[in-house]
């Protein structure tokens, strides 16, 4: 797997959600990214993993304008409902708590 800049990876079991990947952001500024596509190459680069497959049951990926406004606790409606109704409901979830920014969300079922 991996990621770039605002995105996240979560691993999900039976247990919850686990974050897997690391946000670019910096230090001096938490508004801003160091690393994101379409800029110089140095900031464009990935960072990449790989994880145990057989440990999860599968794998959400999103924006920092859905996971910023939810839990970990909330994430897990992905795995107890239908993952494109959780992942709709969640997207609403965080516009009621108040995300202005891009909501993005993908969930890839691990077999």
């Amino acid at each position: 797997m991996f990621n770039i800049g605002d995105s996240r990876v979560y691993g999900l079991d039976d247990d919850g959600a686990t974050q897997l990947t690391i946000d670019h952001r910096s230090m001096a500024d938490p508004r801003a990214i160091t690393r994101f596509l379409g800029g110089a190459h140095s900031q464009s680069i990935p960072d990449t993993t790989e994880p145990a497959l057989t440990d999860w049951k599968g794998f959400l990926i999103c924006t920092d304008g859905f996971y910023g406004h939810l839990t970990k606790v909330d994430l897990q409606l992905v795995r107890k409902v239908d993952p494109a109704v959780a992942i709709e409901t969640l997207m609403d979830l965080a516009l009621e708590r108040g995300s202005s920014d891009n909501l993005t969300a993908v969930y890839v079922i691990s077999s």
